[in-house]
């Protein structure tokens, strides 16, 4: 397969443009547009902070290609017309930043507030920014198609028009989940005779066609979380089958992933692990895949999980749908009280099946049933799960550990972190714990580990991308997102208002819409929506190498954000020679936020950098919602 190489076409264009080297003679008529000068691809809000970011690689793929800025202008796309003249300023005195390989300038036009369509334009190296938008719903066509990819990742749901764009339509799918087996160790391909069970619904977790609860609840915290935090952002008009039904798309696209881990649940409040096939055989569309399928034994890390979502979900649905609220909150209580009367084994076994486990650690397990508990309170106001919470929260939170206290940005303790955030807004929080849980928050906010303190002092960022991680490793982009939600937090939930958070939460959004080393927008086919440069392919099964939705056929649907840059690959032999685009260098020699490209193949273990889930999608459109009209 051929892979696209939109990297190196900008270093060619350069090299001609005479950004290869410091001649600065060459004016074209026409400027070539670039990736040395990088912007959010859709655009930005009229009153909030923009800045663009100039930069001259000097460690990885593109090092030979320099740039230093000439004169830099803001243009009206219509036009031509020069509107605005930003201040430029080096990134700590000229240093080179290790993450990104990278030299930098920012170009700061925060002052221009008019609407309109923009560019940013060098005139003295006649080259250009890719286009971009000031205006107050800049994200709103960009939250539908990535709230869709929901629907695109459901099972045993046709996809046909008019809800499916006809590129990817697709029958229902996984029609054997609706009798499927449970696992038989010694016998996959049999499963256990007389165990047939109905667990149709839901949605794939990620680009293979498995489901997980212990995936499932984190993506439905953050999308409550969302619906919670900016209501008005989400309508009924996503043109998925619910819509027009009166209720928000996005609370309708929740139902569908509770209503399936409600039959995940047994009758005695306990929960199923997960719904898995028995090989990767699979071939797409996701119609075509009739592997067996099977579902694993109850886990006490799965109704944990289904505990806490269910009760979140309850308290959410209350003003939507009392009936449904209702039965998640029997459902919520149910698996509450099989933790506290019975006994599961202490890992989950994963025996005959051929992918992950799925388990939470033991530590894991604790922290979210605190997080369980926090929901369950402010659900009922039954005061034993507000006792389980204060009985056991400073022995499970790094938050509240004075040895550590900071923020956490890929996993459960920042779950917790943002459960407690939630909890501390409600008037019936315990007023110690609440003053304990805020005081540790501010302080790890201040904590140079999370860098939001520089926020205070711009020069002294830690990252010229202004989206700082001190780690970049399976799922980023994930994190970045959580990142900037948890910022966003410290004002939503009255935890620290002497900060602009608002500005650093927008800097992780505007990392993954193109202001990387990349200039690489990292959603799926988002032209429509305004990306110059989007991701073109990326590794799913019904997308996969070679097929027809492959990046060279058709391509994949939209919306979709990719795992991002994992400063861990090429540690295992299959991935050491991976290359680059340029077809010389390797990935795991570039600077982490340079190892990515677009691709999918699977014998090169592409879904450890390029990968969907509905976790990382989750974890986006909560950030995005934020920035949302």
């Amino acid at each position: 397969m051929a892979l696209r190489s939109p990297f190196l076409a900008a270093v060619a264009v350069l090299l001609l443009s005479g950004c290869g080297g410091r001649d600065s003679s060459v004016n074209q008529a026409s400027p070539a547009t670039t990736s040395l000068i990088v912007t959010d691809q859709f655009g930005y809000l009229p009153a909030d902070e923009k800045i663009a970011v100039l930069r001259d690689p000097q460690d990885g793929f593109d090092q030979a290609v320099s740039y230093a800025p000439g004169t830099i202008e803001v243009r009206k796309s219509a036009d031509n017309s020069t509107v605005f003249s930003p201040d430029i300023r080096i990134w700590r005195n000229g240093q080179t930043d290790a993450a990104s390989g990278d030299k930098v300038w920012w170009a700061d036009f925060s002052a221009l507030t008019a609407e309109g369509e923009y560019y940013l334009y060098d005139t003295v190296r006649n080259i250009r920014s890719h286009t971009f938008r000031i205006g107050g719903d800049v994200y709103k066509d960009l939250l539908k198609t990535a709230g869709r990819t929901f629907f695109y990742q459901r099972a045993s749901q046709a996809k046909t028009a008019p809800y499916a764009d006809s590129r990817w339509s697709d029958a229902a799918s996984h029609g054997q989940d609706a009798a499927a087996l449970r696992m038989d160790p010694d016998d996959p391909e049999t499963g256990v005779p007389g165990t047939a069970r109905d667990l149709s619904g839901g949605w794939y977790d990620a680009g293979d066609f498995n489901k997980y609860v212990n995936y499932a609840d984190g993506a439905i915290h953050d999308l409550l979380f969302a619906y919670e935090e900016n209501p008005g952002a989400f309508g009924d008009d996503w043109n998925i089958p619910e819509s027009g039904n009166g209720v928000a798309d996005l609370l309708d696209e929740i139902r569908w992933e509770l209503a399936w881990m409600l039959k995940m649940q047994d009758a005695n409040g306990s929960v199923l692990h997960k719904v898995a096939s028995i090989s990767w055989d699979a071939t797409p569309p996701p119609s075509s895949d009739t592997i067996p399928r099977r579902y694993g034994k109850e886990s006490q890390s799965a109704t944990i999980s289904a505990a806490g979502a269910f009760a979140h979900g309850a308290i959410v649905f209350a003003d939507v749908n009392a009936t449904f609220a209702a039965t998640l909150e029997s459902a919520a209580e149910a698996a509450w009280n099989y933790l506290e009367t019975q006994s599961f084994p202490a890992t989950f076994d994963n025996s005959g099946f051929v992918n992950a486990a799925a388990e939470d650690s033991s530590g894991n397990q604790a922290k979210n049933r605190v997080s369980a508990a926090v929901y369950l309170f402010l659900l009922t106001g039954n005061s034993a799960y507000h006792d389980y919470v204060k009985d056991h929260l400073s022995d499970v939170s790094l938050l509240l550990d004075p040895a550590e206290n900071y923020l956490m940005f890929g996993n459960v303790e920042s779950e917790l972190h943002q459960t407690l955030a939630y909890y501390i807004a409600d008037s019936r929080a315990d007023a110690a714990l609440k003053s304990q849980i805020r005081t540790a928050y501010r302080d790890a906010l201040e904590n140079p580990y999370v860098a939001f303190a520089p926020k205070r002092n711009r020069e002294e960022s830690a990252d010229p991308y202004m989206a700082y991680l001190d780690y970049h490793s399976w799922g980023s982009n994930r994190a970045k997102c959580v990142a900037g939600s948890i910022a966003y937090s410290a004002l939503h939930y009255g935890i620290d208002d002497s900060v602009d958070y608002n500005a650093t939460a927008a800097g992780y959004l505007h990392y993954l819409h193109g202001i990387n080393p990349l200039g690489k927008v990292y959603l799926s086919v988002t032209e429509s929506e305004g990306a110059d440069n989007p991701v073109g392919e990326f590794y799913h099964m019904w997308f996969a190498d070679g097929s027809a939705w492959d990046g060279d056929g058709v391509g994949p649907a939209p919306g979709f954000l990719v795992g991002g840059p994992n400063e861990d690959f090429g540690s295992e032999s299959e991935e050491a020679g991976v290359l680059m685009d340029d077809g010389t260098s390797l990935m795991k020699n570039q600077p982490i936020l340079k190892r990515y490209k677009d691709w999918n193949a699977p014998g090169e273990q592409s879904y450890k950098i390029t990968e969907n889930s509905i976790t990382y999608q989750a974890a986006y459109i909560r950030l995005l919602s934020k920035f949302a009209p």
